[in-house]
């Protein structure tokens, strides 16, 4: 038996660090995704093969010290704590995402749908979700869900931690061009300083919080109506807020002065911060000079469209 999976990658629209504290967030899967491939072996091993990191036929026996497999290896060991069957078999990932846009909660998703078509458990989304979110915080031990959620539900999606996703329509023309800053986040590490911060200031949080959430409500009403230029509003506004929180970047902040000098309509960071992506809002007349104004300033641009969640694959190819 052979199964092939794919899963989406992600990015955060609206809602960073609130979205922690229960307040909505705004998130879409994009158009790069990570496939994952289990082939059944006669043996009872379990091989796991990762060619983008350099890894191959990794024997998986339940633990693992190796830090770059360890959201498939939680994720793993969630699938078979339910599985009464013991069955071998070679498990290999290849991704086309590119940095920064959630290569790991993708793993974690399309690892879980393919065991579960592997093991034939019939798990319903909301089941993947919660093993999902399970896996990344044995991993993390911090996190919204969001991540996850927007992998495997796809589109676009407003999200409350707790909740189930709601599906939410988007403007046919929105065009959005993500800058990567070459600087690797550290996702854990930012949250937790916010968390500070907001245990220092909890009032200053509270009304930052409060202004997020109704940022959110006007995004949604910029969505309906297919309102860009309240979309930009919104995201320069919401910057300004993230960045004032101390979690911007001294790239993020080239990144996205660049963009809007460039034609950008508004630009913000995406995600935690810290580094990782900037996300510009463009026009099909300013997204060209807008890629080039971000790769002139030394950071990786690539333009993101918004696509399914994660699916077994009807066709098992090689990679």
């Amino acid at each position: 038996m052979e199964v092939k999976t794919s899963a989406p990658g992600k990015l955060m629209f609206f809602g960073e660090h609130a979205v922690v504290y229960g307040i909505p967030c705004i998130s879409f899967a994009v158009n790069q995704r990570l496939y994952c491939k289990i082939k059944e072996r006669k043996d009872k091993k379990i091989l796991l093969n990762f060619p983008d990191l350099g890894i191959k036929n990794y024997e998986f026996n339940g633990k693992t010290e190796n830090k770059k497999i360890g959201f498939v290896s939680s994720a793993i060991n969630n699938i078979l704590e339910g599985v009464k069957e013991k069955r071998g078999f070679d498990l290999e990932t290849k991704s086309e995402m590119k940095i920064g846009i959630g290569t790991s909660s993708a793993s974690v998703v399309a690892t879980i749908i393919a065991l579960d078509k592997f093991f034939s458990l019939d798990l319903k989304k909301e089941d993947i979700f919660n093993i999902g979110y399970k896996s990344v915080l044995d991993v993390q031990g911090t996190g919204s869900g969001y991540d996850v959620a927007t992998s495997v539900y796809g589109g676009m999606i407003k999200y409350i931690k707790g909740e189930k996703p709601i599906e939410i329509k988007y403007p046919e023309n929105l065009c959005l061009v993500v800058g990567h800053t070459g600087v690797k986040a550290d996702t854990k590490k930012i949250v937790e300083q916010v968390g500070e911060k907001r245990k220092d200031y909890p009032h200053f949080f509270d009304d930052i919080f409060g202004l997020t959430k109704r940022c959110i409500e006007e995004v949604e009403k910029g969505l309906r109506e297919s309102d860009l230029r309240k979309l930009a509003d919104m995201m320069n506004f919401t910057h300004g807020i993230l960045n004032g929180m101390g979690v911007s970047h001294p790239k993020l902040e080239e990144l996205i002065f660049a963009s809007k000098n460039a034609g950008a309509l508004g630009a913000k960071l995406s995600g935690a911060g810290g580094g990782d992506c900037m996300i510009a809002l463009v026009t099909e007349e300013s997204k060209d000079k807008v890629i080039s104004a971000i790769r002139e300033h030394r950071g990786i641009p690539f333009e993101v469209r918004i696509k399914n969640g994660a699916k077994v694959e009807n066709e098992i190819t090689d990679f």
